[in-house]
């Protein structure tokens, strides 16, 4: 009875200190450390809907400083080259590659694995970690839906290689099928980038008449233009400024500045009309995707001397929206509590939260934007032990 009232302490002190979450589940290796494997047990609580396994696994790389440290205790030179399985090497670390999943469903992230390389991980050995990743993933019972990645050249060689294609956006590993996207925000970025250099001539179809339009970075400069002449509170383009329509520098990098000049305010200014909200069965999201998917199918892209190759945004753009439309069938045929499930947030799919990450190990680096191997490994588990107990940490 005493050492229950004790446990019973420490479980109340812990709930004071962290997340309900984060107690209960200490809580729970605490009341099974000395089971066997065998007669370990959960409460249906504790253990949570299946659907709540179902993940997204996001990963990307963060430049580091060439640095060599002696660790004591485990003899170890840490800065070297380190791809886990595949072993060590000679040649010093320079990046940091890092596997993150977040839930799907359920508002919960977890970084999972780190390697280190001395220059951009190349394809062959990111497809072998990638499947390491997703073998220990499914290990442990968690179901990846979807994988989330920039459209680095190395990470598109390796969906490929694994088996995405434009026309069908998923792979299979080990009998189960995973959709894999590109990450919206830098397919956002890419696109105005684009549009800021070129022009792009695409298929119009207002209903009562279809035509061949031309989209051009000076019709949102006029409009920008038109709109500032205003009075600030009669204005529709209010939180559109100069570094949006002129971005320079570090603002090129920036989502905000890309996503808000392309936005449903400047749509609306020049008479289009975009869809917001969760994915239902009613909400026309699907029928939004194939649209969309079609029009960019018609997307050309003109230079000053006539047109040009179709870029990999534009390719990405495709093979996103397809993979968005499969993911949503994947989820509408998963239960919960006996119930289909009847919606799910597509703002989950994209890698906010890695690169959140990265913005709070630069942080508690002393705002190092290249930290060594030695210390980027500290402030990982500082990081996770930290945000991991605390109830904002999913944001």
């Amino acid at each position: 009875m005493a050492v229950e009232n004790k446990e019973l302490s420490v479980v109340d002190f812990l709930k004071s200190m962290m997340s309900e979450t984060a107690a209960e589940f200490l809580a729970s290796r605490m009341r099974c450390s000395k089971r066997k494997a065998k007669g370990r047990r959960w409460t249906h609580k504790e253990k949570g809907e299946a659907c709540y396994r179902m993940c997204v696994l996001m990963f990307d790389e963060m430049s580091l400083k060439p640095h060599l440290d002696y660790r004591v205790k485990s003899d170890l030179i840490v800065g070297f080259e380190d791809h886990g399985h595949l072993g060590r090497s000679s040649r010093i670390a320079k990046f940091a590659l890092v596997f993150m999943i977040h839930g799907l469903l359920q508002k919960w992230k977890q970084p999972i694995a780190v390697y280190f390389s001395s220059s951009p991980t190349k394809s062959e050995i990111l497809v072998a970690l990638m499947e390491e990743v997703l073998r220990q993933c499914q290990k442990v019972g968690l179901c990846v839906t979807a994988i989330v990645c920039d459209m680095g050249t190395n990470n598109v060689k390796t969906l490929k290689t694994m088996g995405s294609t434009t026309e069908n956006s998923s792979i299979q590993f080990e009998g189960q099928e995973i959709i894999t996207l590109f990450d919206p925000p830098h397919l956002l970025k890419s696109t105005r980038n684009l549009l800021q250099r070129y022009e792009i001539k695409l298929q119009v179809d207002t209903g009562s008449l279809q035509f061949e339009g031309t989209a051009s970075w000076k019709d949102i400069q006029d409009a920008y233009r038109n709109d500032k002449e205003q009075m600030h509170s009669f204005r529709s383009l209010q939180k559109v400024n100069e570094m949006h329509i002129n971005p320079k520098g570090c603002s090129k990098m920036r989502v905000m500045l890309a996503a808000q000049v392309l936005s449903r305010a400047m749509a609306s200014y020049l008479m289009c009309g975009v869809s917001n909200g969760p994915v239902t069965h009613s909400s026309g999201h699907v029928q939004l995707w194939r649209e969309a998917r079609g029009e960019v199918k018609t997307w050309k892209l003109y230079g000053v001397n006539g047109p040009l190759p179709q870029p990999p945004s534009f390719r990405g753009w495709l093979m996103t929206l397809r993979g968005m439309e499969l993911l949503w069938r994947k989820v509408r045929s998963t239960k919960r509590g006996g119930k289909l499930l009847g919606q799910f947030s597509p703002r989950h799919i994209n890698q906010d939260a890695l690169e959140n990450l990265f913005g709070c190990l630069r942080a508690l680096g002393g705002s190092n934007r290249d930290p060594t191997v030695s210390s980027f490994e500290k402030t990982v588990f500082l990081a996770v032990g930290h945000r991991g107990s605390r109830p904002d940490s999913v944001r």
